[in-house]
C-alpha cells in the first residue's frame, strides 16, 4: 500500500503538521498525523504529587469545576453555564477577572482540562491545562497536572518556572484544603 506525506501549514495558528496519507481499498484517504513542530515556542509543563488522601476524595474537589473556593486570595467565584464549556469567573483584588473555561471533563478516568482565554494573569497565550487524579491503592492517589502556554516577552525558561510554581502552590492548597482539621 503506497503511503504518501503532506505537510499541513497554518500560518495563523503557528504549527506545522506531517500527516501520513494511506489509500483504502475504497479509494478513500484517511489522514493520520504522525508527528508535528510548532513553528511557536509552546512551552509544557507536568508536575506529579502522590497524596496520603483517597482518589476519590481529591478527584470530588477538583471535580467540582465551579468551586475553587479551596484556592486562597479569591474573593469571587462566578459560574457561567454548567458543564464542559461552563466558565469560573476569578475575581482577585487589584486584578482583571481570570476566565477559566472547562474544555473537557472525564468522571470515571478522573481527568479534565481547561483553558485561560482571558484574564490570565502571566504574559502567555494560548494557555490550557489538564489534571488526572490516579488511585495508587487505599488512602492514596497521584495526581498530574500538565500546562502549556506560549511566553510573551519572556523566556521559555522563565514560563517554565511561572507554571511550575503555579502548580506547585495548586497542589499544595489542595493537600492543605483536605487534610486540614
Amino acid at each position: 500500500m503506497p503511503t504518501y506525506y503532506r505537510i499541513v501549514i497554518n500560518s495563523a495558528r503557528g504549527y506545522a503538521v506531517r500527516v501520513r496519507l494511506r489509500r483504502r481499498l475504497s479509494g478513500m484517504i484517511i489522514g493520520t498525523f504522525i508527528d508535528y513542530g510548532w513553528t511557536r515556542k509552546m512551552v509544557n509543563v507536568h508536575l506529579a504529587r502522590d497524596f496520603d488522601i483517597a482518589a476519590g476524595k481529591v478527584w470530588a474537589l477538583l471535580e467540582d469545576f465551579g468551586n475553587i473556593s479551596w484556592a486562597p486570595g479569591i474573593d469571587k467565584t462566578e459560574v457561567i453555564g454548567e458543564g464542559v464549556g461552563m466558565t469560573r469567573r476569578l475575581h482577585i483584588a487589584g486584578m482583571e477577572p481570570i476566565d477559566e473555561v472547562l474544555t473537557a471533563m472525564d468522571k470515571s478516568a478522573m481527568t479534565f482540562s481547561y483553558n485561560i482565554p482571558r484574564g490570565i494573569p502571566m504574559p502567555v497565550t494560548d494557555y490550557s491545562a489538564n489534571a488526572k487524579v490516579t488511585p495508587l491503592g487505599e488512602g492514596r492517589c497521584h495526581v498530574d497536572w500538565y500546562g502549556r502556554a506560549e511566553p510573551v516577552g519572556i523566556s521559555e525558561k522563565e514560563l517554565g518556572a511561572m507554571l511550575t510554581g503555579t502548580y506547585e502552590m495548586l497542589l499544595q492548597w489542595i493537600h492543605d484544603h483536605l487534610t486540614a482539621a
